[in-house]
C-alpha cells in the first residue's frame, strides 16, 4: 500500500490542501476582526451614552411665553428663533391660543431644555434676534422649508414684542401695542395687572 505524505501527494490533492489552508486563515481573521469591530462600537455607544446623560444632567428646563400675538406665522417666526438659539437642547410648543378678535388673550407658550447658558442670556438672544429680524423690515422668512410672506401689519407687530417680567424659570414677550392703553395707567394681560412703570422693575429681563 502506498503511503502519501505532503511531499508526494499529488498536485490536485495539495492544491486542496492549500486552498482549505487559506480559507481556515481567512474565516480567522475576519471572525477576529468582527469581535474587534464589535467591541469598539459597543465602547462607543457607551461613550456617547455617558455623554447624553452627562448633557442631560446638566441641562436646566424653562417656560417661554409669547403674549398678544394673533399671527400663526410670527409664532412660527419666534419658534423658529426660539429653536435656533445657542444653548437651546430642545423647544417643544406645547400651548397655542391665537384669537384676532381678542388679542391680548393671544398666548403662545414653549418648554425649552438648555444647557451651558442662563435663562437672562436666553432672553437677550431670542430679543437681539427677533430685533435683527424686525428692523429689517423683511417681508418674507424662511422656516421648516417653506416660506412665511409677512403683511404690513404682522411686520409691526414683530417689531412691537418686548420682553417682559422673566423669573430663573419663565422668559415672557409681550406685543406691546396690544396692551398698550393710553386711557388706563396699567398694563393688562391674562388677568395679571403689571405697572405701568414695569420697565423699571430690577427683574424685568434684558434689552
Amino acid at each position: 500500500m502506498e503511503i502519501f505524505t505532503k511531499e508526494n501527494l499529488p498536485y490536485p490533492q495539495k492544491l486542496v490542501m492549500v486552498f482549505a489552508i487559506i480559507i481556515t486563515v481567512f474565516l480567522a481573521t475576519g471572525f477576529s476582526a468582527g469581535l474587534s469591530l464589535a467591541a469598539t462600537r459597543s465602547d462607543s455607544t457607551k461613550t456617547s451614552g455617558i455623554l447624553a446623560e452627562s448633557l442631560e444632567a446638566q441641562a436646566e428646563n424653562l417656560t417661554v411665553t409669547l403674549l398678544g400675538v394673533t399671527s400663526y406665522e410670527l409664532t412660527e417666526i419666534f419658534n423658529d428663533i426660539i429653536e435656533t438659539t445657542p444653548g437651546v437642547i430642545n423647544a417643544r410648543r406645547c400651548q397655542l391660543h391665537l384669537d384676532p378678535d381678542h388679542p391680548e388673550a393671544g398666548r403662545v407658550e414653549w418648554q425649552l431644555t438648555f444647557s451651558d447658558t442662563t435663562p437672562f442670556a436666553l432672553e437677550s438672544a431670542i430679543y437681539n434676534r427677533l430685533k435683527e429680524i424686525a428692523d429689517s423690515d423683511v417681508t418674507t422668512y424662511l422656516t421648516n422649508g417653506f416660506t412665511i410672506n409677512l403683511t404690513d401689519s404682522e411686520r409691526t407687530t414683530l417689531k412691537a414684542i418686548r420682553p417682559g417680567q422673566s423669573t430663573s424659570r419663565t422668559l415672557c414677550f409681550i406685543e406691546m401695542n396690544i396692551f398698550a392703553d393710553s386711557s388706563s395707567p396699567k398694563w393688562h394681560y391674562n388677568r395679571l395687572r403689571i405697572s405701568n412703570n414695569w420697565l423699571n422693575f430690577p427683574n424685568r429681563g434684558f434689552e
